[in-house]
């Protein structure tokens, strides 16, 4: 509470229930709620809360968990989700809040990592863990339905957006649970990211019990950085860090930490500065960004796509309709063709479609065709 934080998020394994017994889960969860710390750091600011496998129930746990839903009625009790909270009445514990006045938006988005998250691969052990990346393209790592949300969230006015992932999102995978090993999964957050044109995109992990910053610097039009931050109060016993290509910043931290992320909104080009502390308040690792820094730069071929859009929008075009361009959208996704010609009067929603999925394949050129010379202008 020294920090004076605006808001706080908590990551996961806020408590080590590790039981399929709720009494047991309940119990501990009260033992959290009676900490002295814990009781005034909820007194001083909003707070958001996703979970990790500990809290969730089982080391590792997924989809397979058989009390999940015990489990994620228990969660939002505790942490007093209102009765009209979606996390009532869904599975699954991800949620999103936006803080802020028009121009300094922040939008928070908690992943649920464990719900839906089907198995993984395992192999000959690791320093980080028994875990290798999987080929299996039907494995998940969201669900369905927090996939579609999750696309739903990314379009929601803001201008940085801070997504909670419990596991790491960005370091490639050295046995640990990150989405490395699910690297379809991984690929298609990024993709969505890049589909949705959400600007301002930072990623928080937890887990390792240790911090680093990882950065994935052509994953999307912009740089994506994960800021891991953990633990409070459980110090890993080998001190050392696993290999990670995409470490931002050489040095990582062992001992006891909790991370920041301050916004200086009153800069011209907003500056976003992302920080690991020790459990005294020092500095371990720091790295400033300017918010031009998380935007896809301007190109012709996007602001056509944007206008076009505009235009849909505001008026329907006759035999021109969203299952035409959806229909189009997933081919062009599953074909994945170097050239695409259409030919019609009035470019429309599916040629919109189209050059969006050409866009996140990052290949690939649309060519349109009018045949009607009254419309070419268009």
């Amino acid at each position: 509470t020294a920090q004076r934080p605006d808001l706080f998020v908590f990551l996961g394994d806020n408590i080590y229930a590790d039981t399929a017994d709720m009494d047991v889960m309940r119990a501990k969860y009260a033992k959290l709620k009676n900490n002295a710390g814990f009781a005034k750091l909820m007194k001083t600011c909003p707070i958001l809360a996703t979970w990790d496998d500990h809290d969730y129930g089982v080391n590792d746990g997924g989809a397979d968990y058989p009390p999940k839903v015990e489990s994620q009625r228990i969660f939002v009790d505790f942490w007093g989700d209102p009765p009209n909270s979606p996390r009532r009445k869904r599975p699954g514990v991800y949620d999103a809040k936006v803080f802020g006045p028009k121009g300094k938006r922040l939008q928070v988005i908690l992943l649920d990592t464990r719900y839906f998250r089907g198995p993984l691969k395992k192999g000959e052990r690791r320093v980080g863990g028994p875990y290798l990346p999987s080929n299996d393209k039907s494995i998940t790592m969201l669900g369905e339905d927090q996939w579609k949300w999750l696309e739903e969230q990314l379009r929601v006015p803001a201008e940085v957006r801070i997504i909670a992932s419990s596991i790491q999102c960005v370091s490639e995978a050295s046995g640990q649970e990150t989405w490395s090993n699910l690297p379809h999964e991984r690929r298609r957050l990024f993709d969505l990211i890049s589909k949705t044109g959400a600007n301002g995109v930072l990623f928080i992990s937890g887990d390792r019990h240790w911090a680093e910053l990882s950065v994935a610097s052509d994953a999307t039009a912009y740089p994506i950085y994960d800021l891991t931050s953990s633990s409070f109060n459980q110090i890993h016993p080998r001190g050392t860090p696993t290999d990670n290509k995409y470490r931002a910043l050489p040095k990582t931290f062992h001992k006891e930490n909790f991370g920041t992320i301050t916004i200086d909104w009153e800069q011209p080009d907003p500056q976003i500065r992302l920080q690991i502390s020790d459990i005294d308040g020092k500095t371990q690792i720091e790295k400033k960004l300017k918010l031009s820094q998380l935007q896809r730069k301007p190109d012709k071929v996007q602001s056509v796509i944007d206008e076009v859009d505009k235009l849909c929008r505001k008026k329907t075009v006759y035999m021109i309709g969203p299952a035409k361009a959806k229909r189009l959208a997933e081919l062009v996704r599953k074909k994945k063709p170097k050239v695409v010609v259409e030919c019609g009067t009035a470019i429309g929603y599916s040629g919109l479609w189209i050059a969006r999925e050409l866009r996140a394949a990052g290949q690939g050129k649309l060519i349109t065709i009018e045949i009607e010379i009254g419309r070419a202008h268009v």
